[in-house]
């Protein structure tokens, strides 16, 4: 038992060296951050934290891990709610972080039997299919996030977190209402208009919906280091501009704005979603190697192959989205 306990100690020591060379963290804040955030998630607790008193102030609902192959949001809420403990950082409103699909999160995968945020509509809501796992996680976390929005007093923000399957490109989603969009200009990096409305039956367009302020925010690929440390700085940036927490309480606020301005890479901020290339069946879809968000694309230029035909850009435009795996239900996205 003594060896195996040095065995798990040294192996924690080197895991840590590698977090803090590749992390811009402060790993003197959150001693345990490579312990208790890195290794597999065996909590099954919805609730990752929350903070503050609704009638105090703004509110700010985090959902991470609506897919459960993107970690990244669960790892950077527990390092931001540590953070403000540990620094005894006065919150201002309301700050709460739920994790979404849990089933999936535990087992790595996007879904285990339907897409969780491709069922936001009222039928699957009343839906008694019990062969879906996602519908119970569906009416769970729903049955949360209503409690949670009718509590609140002040301006409340529905903030959903998410990584993709290319390789670069940070982006923001924001409903149409005043409040999300300038949280999202104040992020610095581009924002597209128009997906958060197309993309089907997300919680995002479920609750923009029922007049919620809603933002999504696209942190990086999947497995990248990066997308955690682009969650954290958005997170931190989020809470300022939102009013939860006092800009001067965050050693290094100005540091988080940079890396994000630094990875939007000189884009234009506002975007618009000029087309959606939908698939019925991902396992036929193969998107060509090498495209990355934001890539700039001509009419006509050969993008994937779909049951052995070419597809083919119908206009020119940047690329987002474009699908690297073997589950989706979109293929990739044109923006201007």
């Amino acid at each position: 038992m003594a060896a195996l306990f040095w065995i798990y100690s040294f192996f924690d020591v080197w895991v840590l060296i590698f977090l803090k060379r590749r992390f811009i963290i402060d790993f003197s804040e959150t001693s345990y951050f490579c312990s208790r955030y890195m290794r597999e998630q065996k909590d099954q607790q919805r609730y990752i934290g929350e903070m503050g008193l609704p009638e105090s102030g703004p509110s700010i609902i985090i959902i991470a891990g609506m897919h459960g192959n993107e970690p990244a949001g669960i790892y950077a809420s527990e390092y931001v709610f540590d953070f403000i403990r540990k620094n005894g950082l006065k919150v201002n409103g309301f700050v709460t972080a739920l994790k979404g699909n849990l089933p999936a999160i535990q087992k790595n995968v996007r879904f285990v039997d339907k897409d969780l945020n491709r069922l936001w509509t009222d039928e699957y809501l009343q839906s008694d299919d019990d062969s879906v796992r996602e519908i119970a996680e569906l009416k769970s976390l729903h049955t949360e996030l209503n409690r949670l929005c009718q509590q609140t007093n002040g301006d409340c923000l529905l903030l959903d977190l998410h990584t993709f399957s290319a390789k670069s490109g940070i982006f923001a989603m924001p409903s149409g209402q005043t409040h999300a969009r300038k949280i999202a200009g104040d992020l610095g990096v581009p924002f597209v208009n128009r997906l958060a409305q197309v993309l089907p039956n997300t919680a995002v367009n479920y609750y923009g919906s029922k007049g919620i302020d809603t933002l999504a925010f696209e942190a990086g690929n999947h497995e990248a280091h990066e997308s955690v440390d682009n969650m954290i700085s958005a997170l931190f940036v989020t809470l300022v501009s939102a009013g939860c927490l006092d800009e001067g309480n965050i050693p290094g606020i100005d540091n988080h704005r940079n890396r994000l301005k630094q990875t939007a890479n000189g884009l234009p901020q506002k975007m618009e979603l000029v087309y959606r290339f939908t698939l019925e069946d991902a396992s036929q879809f193969k998107m060509n190697p090498g495209y990355t968000n934001f890539q700039k694309i001509t009419k006509g230029e050969h993008l994937a192959n779909l049951n052995g035909e070419k597809v083919l850009a119908p206009l020119d435009g940047y690329m987002l989205m474009p699908l690297y795996q073997k589950i989706g239900s979109d293929g990739f996205f044109i923006v201007k």
